[in-house]
């Protein structure tokens, strides 16, 4: 069964409401730096689950019959949209 691109989307979406609602570590209370200096908050464990949920998300789309490099592409288009 292949996955649309709209299946993936909410995979996403829904992937990334988890990771707000778990690792919710009061980034209001922080200040943040300006866009130009594109710094990340993210620790180096919330980074690695980051990767290890997304890593999960392309291998089960790989099972689904899906080139692990146009999984990739479409994530890096849906992630700009975002």
């Amino acid at each position: 069964m292949k996955t649309t691109k709209r299946e993936l989307r909410r995979i996403i979406k829904e992937e990334k409401q988890k990771l707000l609602k778990e690792y919710d570590v009061g980034m209001e209370s922080r200040a943040r730096p300006a866009a130009s200096e594109e710094v990340s908050m993210m620790d180096l464990d919330d980074h690695n689950r980051l990767v290890q949920q997304i890593d999960r998300i392309i291998g089960t789309s790989v099972t689904r019959g899906y080139a692990r490099e146009d999984i990739i592409y479409a994530l890096k288009n849906i992630l700009e949209e975002i």
